[in-house]
C-alpha cells in the first residue's frame, strides 16, 4: 500500500509491504512529511520481523548486513532538509533469537536469544547517543552504553560497557581468536 497526499504545510505519505522473506513473515512501513515553509522533511520507518543478513546478498554494500541473522522489530526516525543533510536521527529495535556473527579482526560467531538497540544522534549528526546495546545470550548478557560529541573540533568519546553472569569455563568462546 503507498499513500501519497498534499497537505496545508507541505505533502505527506505513508507505505506499507508485508511480505515473506526467506520463509518468515515480515513487515515494513514508513510515514514521511514534507514542510515547506522550512523545506525539512520527517520520516519513520517501522520494522517487524526483518532479519537483516537476509539481505546481505543484494549488493556488497549490505554484506555487513550478514552479521545480524536475527529478526529485528522497532522504529527508525530521521529529520532533515531537501540538500540531503540529516539532522538528527533516532532509532528503538528488538531482535529475537538468531545468531550473531562478527567478521574479522573480532571473528566471533554466537547464539543470543535476543537484542535491543536504542539511540539518537542530532546537532547534525555529530552529538550521538547509544542508550542501550543489550545482548542476551542465553547466561551472559552484554550491556553497552556510549555517547559521541563532535563539538569544536575535537572528538569525545564515552563508553559504558558491562558482561553479566560470565562462567569462567565459557569464556574462552567470547574471546577473539588469535
Amino acid at each position: 500500500d503507498l499513500e501519497l497526499k498534499r497537505v496545508p504545510q507541505g505533502g505527506a505519505g505513508s507505505a506499507l509491504r508485508v511480505r515473506d522473506l526467506a520463509g518468515e513473515p515480515g513487515a515494513r512501513g514508513a510515514s514521511g512529511t514534507y514542510a515547506k515553509a522550512s523545506e525539512t522533511l520527517e520520516a519513520e520507518l517501522w520494522l517487524s520481523g526483518i532479519r537483516p543478513a537476509s539481505f546481505s546478498g543484494l549488493d556488497p554494500a549490505l554484506a555487513p548486513l550478514k552479521a545480524l541473522n536475527l529478526p529485528l522489530a522497532g522504529v527508525v526516525r530521521a529529520k532533515g532538509n531537501l540538500a540531503g543533510a540529516l539532522d538528527s536521527l533516532s532509532f528503538d529495535l528488538s531482535g529475537g533469537s538468531g545468531v550473531l556473527e562478527l567478521p574479522a579482526p573480532v571473528g566471533i560467531t554466537r547464539k543470543v536469544e535476543s537484542v535491543a538497540l536504542r539511540g539518537q544522534a542530532s546537532d547534525g549528526l555529530k552529538r550521538a547517543r547509544l542508550d542501550e546495546l543489550s545482548v542476551d545470550f542465553g547466561t551472559m548478557r552484554l550491556g553497552l552504553a556510549a555517547a559521541l560529541d563532535r563539538q569544536g573540533g575535537a572528538t569525545q568519546v564515552k563508553l559504558d560497557a558491562q558482561l553479566h553472569n560470565v562462567l569462567v569455563d565459557d569464556l574462552h568462546e567470547s574471546w577473539p581468536p588469535q
